[in-house]
C-alpha cells in the first residue's frame, strides 16, 4: 500500500480517497471525534483534516490590544491543533491537515467545507445525553 499525502487545503475530491473534517475545540468531546476519525481513516486509507475556528475577539478601544488579544488566540489555537494532530498521527501514521479561522463557528465550518472539495465527512464530538446536553 502506497502512502498518498494529505489533500492541500482547496483541494479537489479523488475518488476513493475519503477525508474526515473534524471541528477541534478545547474539551474531551473533540478527541473522541478525532480519535474516531483517525480510526476510520486509518481503515479506509483515508486522511484527517483538523479545523478550529475561534471567535473575533470582542474588545476594540484600541486597535493594539484587539491585534495582540487576535495574535494570542490564534496562538492557542495553533498549539490545539498540533497537540490533536499529535494524537491522531499516532493511530493513523501521517499528519492531519491544520486550519484556523476566525469568524462564526457555523459559518466558517460550511465555509471551509465549501471551499474543500476533497473533505467527504465532517466528524463532531457531542456529550453524552446523561450530562444535560441535547436535550
Amino acid at each position: 500500500m502506497t502512502e498518498q499525502a494529505p489533500p492541500e487545503p482547496g483541494a479537489a475530491h479523488v475518488a476513493g480517497q475519503v477525508t474526515f473534517l473534524v471541528c477541534v475545540a478545547d474539551d474531551g468531546h473533540s478527541e473522541v471525534a478525532a480519535r474516531f476519525a483517525a480510526l476510520r481513516a486509518r481503515n479506509s486509507g483515508g486522511h484527517v483534516a483538523l479545523l478550529h475556528v475561534v471567535q473575533p475577539p470582542e474588545f476594540q478601544h484600541w486597535a493594539a490590544v484587539g491585534e495582540l488579544m487576535r495574535q494570542e488566540t490564534r496562538e492557542e489555537a495553533e498549539l490545539l491543533l498540533q497537540s490533536m494532530a499529535a494524537k491522531v498521527t499516532e493511530v493513523t501514521g501521517e499528519a492531519p491537515s491544520m486550519t484556523v479561522r476566525e469568524g462564526r463557528i457555523g459559518d466558517e465550518i460550511l465555509g471551509h467545507i465549501g471551499e474543500n472539495e476533497a473533505i467527504n465527512l465532517l466528524v463532531v464530538g457531542a456529550a453524552p445525553p446523561d450530562q444535560g446536553h441535547g436535550r
